[in-house]
């Protein structure tokens, strides 16, 4: 066919004809996408703690009403969200994960504060041991930082595939940002406004790997017959002959094959009906 052939009834024509065989595809590409994601997907859980970040130290400010009318300044309001960038790095320094791993270490992994009770369905996989054997690249790794909209809020996502990390590791942070901030650091200042939440446990990708899977098996199969059907140039009707050659048909031969189901065949005197199956004498 050639490309002036490519429209919207060619592309109906051929998804109508080759449908079951998309369909099939499809399956065929979700299921082993279901398979690969079932013995893939590793649950994960997550501990979020949020600070509020100000461009100023409160020790800047004694008066209650300054405080107040600094805080609300829009000046200050924008300055403060300049800062979540940089506090952003401090937090991914070597020194501050130091810090946050030396807390979680000294406070025995928060054992008494956490919070999440795993399921009959769960298994705790970092081991009982896990506080000697965690270190900071674990902790750099494990961090999502970034602000809440376009607001001075900094949120600090943690995750692990160990609820017990996640929150330890979220808690710690809790803990040590604020003074690592506010005393180590001359750049404003930052205060928890939402502590270490109780870990999340992560949806796993079974789902949208599959549906992924099926998509992909789906377009790639109504592509291949596409292409063959664009690569075939054998002539099927009159229209054929038209888009091809620019001539008119002058008719069409008839299929006699078809022809003679529907018509008597006279044979040594005796006419043989093929709808009745039955032979009479010819008169």
């Amino acid at each position: 066919m050639k490309e002036a052939n490519i429209n919207l009834s060619f592309v109906l024509n051929v998804l109508v004809k080759n449908i079951i065989w998309i369909l099939l595809a499809a399956f065929l590409g979700g299921g082993i996408a279901y398979g690969y994601a079932r013995h893939t997907a590793v649950t994960r859980y997550t501990s979020s703690v949020k600070f509020l970040v100000r461009n100023f130290t409160m020790n800047e400010y004694s008066a209650l009403e300054e405080y107040a009318a600094v805080g609300l300044s829009a000046s200050s309001i924008s300055a403060s969200k300049s800062l979540i960038g940089t506090y952003i790095e401090v937090i991914k320094t070597e020194d501050a994960l130091d810090m946050f791993l030396e807390d979680v270490k000294a406070n025995d992994g928060y054992k008494e504060k956490l919070t999440y009770t795993y399921s009959d369905d769960e298994v705790a996989v970092a081991g009982d041991n896990w506080i000697e054997n965690i270190d900071t690249g674990d902790i750099k790794s494990s961090l999502t930082l970034g602000a809440v909209g376009d607001t001075e809020i900094l949120q600090i996502d943690v995750t692990f595939s160990d609820a017990r990390q996640s929150e330890a590791v979220a808690l710690a942070i809790e803990n040590v940002l604020p003074s690592v901030i506010n005393q180590l650091y001359d750049i404003g200042s930052v205060r928890v406004i939402e502590s270490a939440t109780t870990p999340v446990r992560e949806s796993t990708q079974t789902l949208q790997t599959t549906l992924i899977g099926t998509a992909v098996a789906c377009v790639f199969s109504a592509a291949i017959f596409f292409l063959i059907a664009y690569l075939d140039n054998t002539i099927k009707c009159e229209e054929d002959i038209k888009v091809l050659f620019g001539v008119l048909a002058l008719g069409e031969v008839p299929d006699l094959q078809e022809a003679d189901k529907y018509r008597g065949i006279y044979d040594y005197g005796y006419v043989y009906n093929t709808d009745t199956a039955e032979k009479k004498e010819d008169k």
